[in-house]
């Protein structure tokens, strides 16, 4: 299993893979384009401590976030789950937009919307499924096999930053 952050560099996946993990930037654009009807829900948010992987990539020694975690569906299939975490300097500044998105995209009310906002490479690994419980909150109970994850950051301004994580659940066609 591939539990350390990759690149598309350092790590070699199949076709199908690779294109889900590296090759769509937006994700919720490509799955409304596959999956007619796709829906997307927020399923909670709120304050907490982000973990050590995201403060790592994040580069964070501060801690507190707003954690949002939302999912992407089709009637009772689940596809991806998504944990934005935004650190509390960057929600303190952004807060009117990131308390308005409701059951939209942060990407399309957002962050895409801004040309001046920057996205890093993705990083994936391979998420077990202790841990995917924990980062999403749920006790659902899906595949014990792990799950793959990609995480990118979004630069809004010199001083403020999120990191967007996107579970697959479900790989949907290509």
């Amino acid at each position: 299993m591939t539990s350390h952050w990759n690149t598309k560099e350092t790590i070699m996946l199949p076709t199908e893979l690779k294109y889900w993990l590296f090759d769509v930037k937006r994700l919720g654009v490509t799955l409304a384009q596959l999956i007619p009807n796709i829906s997307l829900h927020c399923i909670e948010e709120y304050h907490a401590l982000m973990d050590d992987d995201e403060a790592e990539l994040l580069n964070l020694s501060e801690r507190t976030s707003r954690i949002r975690l939302i999912k992407h569906y089709h009637q009772d299939n689940i596809y991806v789950f998504g944990r934005t975490i935004i650190p509390q300097n960057t929600y303190k500044r952004y807060q009117d937009c990131f308390d308005s998105l409701g059951n939209n995209s942060i990407g399309e009310h957002f962050l895409f919307k801004n040309t001046h906002i920057k996205r890093s490479e993705f990083y994936v690994k391979q998420c077990p499924f202790d841990l995917l419980r924990h980062k999403l909150n749920v006790n659902d109970s899906f595949s014990s096999t792990p799950l793959w994850m990609r995480a990118s950051i979004f630069t809004l301004d010199v001083e403020h930053q999120l990191l967007i994580e996107e579970f697959f659940v479900r790989m949907p066609p290509v």
